[in-house]
């Protein structure tokens, strides 16, 4: 993946992340809230796996171009 697919992708996440924290807070449903608050963990665990991968890609580029 590039750069800027990883940014894109870490960007729709925190859409989604951002649109589900606002079902949680509104829903009445006890249910509907645990399944959101366990796939805003979840999502918020992928969203940093990408952003580590980005800072991994970014290290490669400056060790190429040292190299």
């Amino acid at each position: 993946m590039t750069i800027k697919k990883l940014y894109l992708t870490v960007v729709l996440y925190f859409i989604w992340i951002a649109l589900s924290c606002t079902v949680v807070a509104g829903t009445p449903h006890l249910f509907v809230r645990i399944l959101n608050l366990i796939c805003i963990v979840l999502l918020s665990a992928m969203m940093g796996a990408f952003i580590r991968e980005i800072f991994m890609l970014k290290q490669k580029q400056k060790e190429k171009e040292q190299s």
